[in-house]
């Protein structure tokens, strides 16, 4: 038998060094790209206003410093400080809180660093040397601030990055005419700024997606998960559906078992039962062969004394009773052959309320203290029966009713023709027709469930 195996959810096996990306721009493939950046877009909206606010205060603070170095300069140099750079990074924190927003982000953010450095280029320019020689380290603030802190992606903080080296590279060469020694002095730490903090803004936005990347496999792995258990839930319900269908089946088997050995038990009775009355009829149909072999001898004798005896004769009628009883003992010896051999009996046309007369009269002569009352339809319907199983059956209920009535009582016979239809005779598989009702009532005590079911035995 193949085994049956349920495949609940996908092995899985994903770690940083999987994570798909381009190293020049540092994006995605696919929609996952889109994915990034609008998540990348909302964790970091609240943190490009503060760097912002942040760029504006340090920008602002720095105009002290004009004050101290330059005081004959420094209505130029705060105009370039509160009246453009200032202005416009202010300009972009407002612009954030609108939708359009999101569709400009990494370029407003890039020009804002653009911005700030050539602000503080354009300083450079206008200051007399040697001061403006040192101006260049701001520029580096500026670095530092904008690859780090503005959430400025690295393609986009590189170009703005490198926009602002070269506007300084053409103000100290062509403009200022930057001393050779210093230029090259400025350049090496200016330059090497910029790098550091193209490295710094690589791996931050690296890292940045790695982050999301491995955020993207837990939720997947959740997703998974979940799947797995519905799917898990699903399989327990119908196991346990089984199981109880299962159980059902098993517990009708027992039922079925349990009646079937009840059944079993009840044939082996009934066969035993069998075999007793077989063995009884065998012994009572030899006692009733030679019973009826001295009935026959009676009847012989009594038959020839009636030859030679007159009417007139005061015996007469004795011996024509004893005739009768010897005929009416033989009867009872012919059934009671015909039950032991098996149930072949004698079934004729019968006169139903002649039967019941007949034998309700016999007993009534036994029983004194019950009253017997009948009921005979005129015109009955001829039967056809056998008149010595019929009798019996009247005489097991006249016995029951004597039983049920043992201080006397009312015994009630009634005959009726009836004709019964499909619906009528379907309980009992008989054929619809016209049949002969017999109705025996008593006043006893009535009969149990057990002496009911044998009422019409034998």
């Amino acid at each position: 038998m193949k085994a049956h195996k349920d495949y609940i959810m996908p092995a899985i096996s994903a770690n940083s060094d999987e994570m798909v990306i381009n190293p020049i721009n540092l994006s995605f493939g696919g929609d996952l790209e889109t994915s990034f950046l609008n998540d990348y877009y909302q964790n970091s909206l609240k943190l490009v206003r503060v760097s912002l606010l942040a760029g504006i205060l340090l920008y602002a603070v720095f105009g002290i410093l004009d004050a101290h170095l330059i005081p004959e300069m420094i209505g130029k140099l705060w105009f370039i400080r509160f009246a453009i750079v200032c202005p416009c990074l202010l300009g972009v924190i407002v612009f954030s809180y609108f939708s359009a927003f999101k569709k400009y982000f990494q370029p407003s953010i890039a020009i804002s660093m653009t911005v700030a450095g050539a602000g503080i280029i354009t300083m450079i320019a206008i200051i007399p040397p040697p001061i403006n020689y040192s101006y260049y380290a701001g520029l580096i603030l500026v670095f530092i601030w904008g690859y780090t802190f503005t959430r400025v992606r690295f393609l986009w903080a590189t170009m703005a990055g490198w926009i602002i080296v070269a506007f300084y590279e053409f103000v100290a060469i062509w403009i200022i005419n930057t001393p050779y020694t210093i230029l090259m002095s400025n350049n090496f730490f200016f330059i090497s700024a910029n790098l550091a903090g193209m490295i710094a803004c690589y791996s931050i936005e690296y890292y940045a997606r790695r982050d999301f990347y491995l955020a993207f496999l837990l939720k997947k792995e959740q997703e998974n998960i979940k799947s797995a258990n519905e799917i898990l839930e699903k399989i327990v319900e119908e196991r346990t559906s089984q199981l109880t269908a299962t159980n059902k089946d098993l517990m009708q088997e027992i039922e079925e078992r349990e009646r079937a050995e009840q059944k079993r038990i009840e044939l082996e009775n009934k066969l035993q039962q069998v075999q007793k009355l077989e063995a009884m009829g065998t012994l009572a149909g030899g006692i009733a062969h030679d019973f009826n072999n001295l009935l026959m001898g009676i009847q012989g004798y009594t038959s020839l004394m009636l030859l030679d005896t007159e009417s007139i004769y005061p015996h007469y009628e004795k011996l024509k009773n004893i005739e009768q009883y010897v005929l009416r003992g033989a009867e009872l010896t012919r059934q009671l052959l015909g039950f032991a051999r098996g149930g072949r009996y004698e079934v004729k046309t019968r006169d139903l309320n002649e039967i019941v007369k007949k034998s309700s009269e016999m007993f009534g002569r036994t029983k004194k203290e019950i009253t017997i009352h009948t009921n005979f339809q005129e015109g009955i319907w001829t039967v056809e029966v056998d008149q010595g199983q019929l009798e019996q059956v009247l005489l097991n209920l006249y016995v029951n009713a004597s039983q049920a009535m043992p201080g006397g009582g009312h015994l009630y016979l009634e005959t009726h023709n009836v004709t019964l239809g499909y619906t009528d005779v379907a309980p009992y598989q008989n054929n619809p027709g016209r049949y002969v009702k017999l109705a025996v009532r008593d006043t006893g005590v009535g009969m149990d469930e057990k002496t009911r079911e044998r009422i019409f035995d034998p």
